[in-house]
């Protein structure tokens, strides 16, 4: 039978392996540096017809109170569920809600028919880059880089991830 001595370590063990790779994530030299925050991509399904959105578009499209991109193309939002900075992005940034907020926010939406569900939640940001090419009329907002072919980046308020003015950028915290 195992003691409950070596239940705890090995518990406390698995712990600290899981926080070790977030440990290890800074080099450091940077380790006593905040971090810069990652501009924040805003990224569509190629058929989208949108170049680019205001920012208060973009938040009435996030919390669902727009449905539709034109008569025949809903759109489908997608979001990070762990807490990555693409998700406080949306969360934080653009709803202005705490994260029970947010959720009960959408609750209500689904409850009073506003909504047929809240965003769908994706595991990472590959995972949302992949959907996003895959579902007519997706959009999500993950860390800038690099997009696979069938997914475009929008710019907001005429601006690009990256370029001054751009109004999205991700939280370290």
């Amino acid at each position: 039978m195992v003691s409950a001595r070596i239940l705890l370590a090995v518990v406390f063990g698995v712990l600290l392996g899981l926080a070790a790779p977030a440990a290890r994530a800074l080099p450091a030299a940077e380790a006593g540096a905040p971090a810069a925050a990652p501009p924040i991509a805003v990224v569509v399904h190629a058929g989208v017809p949108a170049a680019g959105l205001s920012l208060s578009a973009l938040r009435t499209i996030l919390l669902g109170n727009q449905r539709f991109w034109n008569a025949s193309l809903r759109v489908e939002v997608l979001i990070e569920a762990g807490p990555t900075p693409a998700r406080r992005a949306f969360v934080e940034g653009l709803s202005g809600m705490s994260e029970v907020q947010f959720q009960q926010y959408w609750i209500g939406q689904v409850f009073r028919g506003r909504a047929t569900h809240a965003p769908r939640a994706v595991p990472d940001r590959a995972t949302a880059l992949a959907l996003v090419a895959a579902l007519p009329g997706a959009i999500a907002l993950v860390e800038a880089g690099e997009v696979p072919p069938g997914v475009r980046v929008l710019a907001i308020d005429g601006a690009l991830p990256g370029a001054d003015g751009y109004p999205l950028a991700g939280s370290r915290r």
